[in-house]
């Protein structure tokens, strides 16, 4: 009788711990609150890196994921670059989403900066509802915490960039191709808002890809020191 209540008391062992927790709440039981929060900004610290690293670099924005990032110019000027399209008037057009992307991917220090210096300063509420959550929870709740103070800090940035690196320039050439064939068209435009939007948008819509990669592959938890996603 004692040689079978022991084998049961293994078997029932194994069964338990061989269970995947795939909602997370096992490892919530495990740690404290305090813990939880070291592993969801870990989380984001590896997921920014990520995003930084396949978006700021030489064609980055411009070519990754097949063009997905893409930075394209204001849909306020759409309509004078269809017209110039119409007309084939578009090396100066091509010329200014190239560099405009350029501008941006060498921007990656920024990005790092003030990405890291949000999740830093963040306060969390509930992380084990975080953890448990699954998906991309975590990285939904830093956009919808830091997203606004994250374009804030970077506008001005962005925008000096813009201004050293010859953007507007650029652009006077497009408008002066435009005015040349259409007249002065009625637009005004705040470049920097707009691109510093695309741009962190875009290295959120990145980081959500790389949570669920870290929430479902070990592989990508290597630098995360709580094991919070069991």
């Amino acid at each position: 009788m004692k040689k079978i209540k022991i084998l049961l008391f293994i078997l029932i062992s194994v069964a338990f711990f061989a269970c995947k927790d795939e909602s997370g709440d096992y490892a919530t039981q495990l740690y404290t609150d305090t813990e939880l929060v070291v592993g969801i900004k870990d989380c984001l610290y590896v997921s920014m890196d990520t995003a930084n690293a396949h978006l700021a670099v030489t064609n980055g924005f411009f070519l990754y994921n097949d063009k997905g990032y893409r930075l394209h110019l204001p849909t306020a000027t759409q309509f004078m670059i269809d017209s110039l399209y119409t007309i084939n008037q578009v090396a100066n057009v091509d010329t200014l989403i190239l560099h405009l992307n350029g501008i941006v991917e060498k921007s990656g220090g920024l990005f790092k900066t003030y990405f890291n210096q949000q999740i830093r300063t963040m306060t969390i509420a509930n992380p084990s509802q975080l953890v448990s959550a699954g998906g991309t929870s975590i990285t939904d709740y830093y956009t919808s915490a830091q997203k606004l103070a994250v374009i804030d800090l970077l506008k001005p940035q962005l925008e000096a960039r813009m201004t050293i690196g010859g953007f507007y320039n650029d652009w006077q050439a497009v408008l002066t191709d435009f005015t040349d064939h259409f007249g002065t068209p009625a637009v005004y435009v705040d470049f920097s808002a707009d691109i510093t939007r695309q741009a962190v948008e875009s290295m959120l819509k990145e980081m959500a890809k790389e949570e669920l990669l870290i929430r479902k592959d070990s592989t990508h938890r290597v630098r995360i020191s709580m094991n919070i996603f069991k």
